[in-house]
């Protein structure tokens, strides 16, 4: 799968959440009996961190290296919902904010020094500690690494 075609899957995902949120959203609370406060916020949590991942995807149209942080910042995204999905609302949440944390991170960084920390994620081996400290498995972080070299 070369990058562009990975790319345009995780656009399709981050479109398919921002319906999700908007149907939430637009939908009056009384007729979310089904839904516990805690599934409620984290939905509206992830408002921010698509509103991120479009900035990205703007920087990434105006500058081509940056489609490596764009792939890593939705990265991080998928790993961070995809492992807490399945725990409690809370855990949820919780995992939301951290991803929003982490892009916040590394998208300020991005902006700051874009062409330094472009060439460091070309390094595989400093690929794989962000990898690490932003706790994304290392089979997950392997696939990535391999798609941005």
């Amino acid at each position: 799968m070369t990058w562009w075609n990975f790319f345009l899957k995780q656009i399709q995902q981050a479109h398919q959440l921002k319906l999700l949120i908007q149907i939430y959203t637009n939908t009056p609370k009384t007729d979310k009996y089904h839904l516990t406060k805690e599934v409620w916020s984290a939905m509206e949590y992830m408002e921010p961190i698509l509103q991120m991942f479009n900035q990205a995807c703007n920087v990434f149209q105006s500058k081509a290296p940056s489609k490596h942080l764009v792939l890593l910042y939705y990265q991080v995204i998928l790993n961070r919902l995809t492992h807490y999905a399945s725990k409690s609302p809370h855990s949820w949440r919780r995992a939301c904010e951290a991803a929003h944390a982490k892009l916040k991170k590394y998208y300020d960084c991005e902006m700051a020094n874009n062409n330094s920390l472009i060439a460091k994620l070309l390094n595989p081996k400093y690929c794989k500690v962000i990898f690490k400290q932003m706790g994304v498995t290392p089979h997950r972080a392997k696939e990535v690494i391999d798609i941005l070299a």
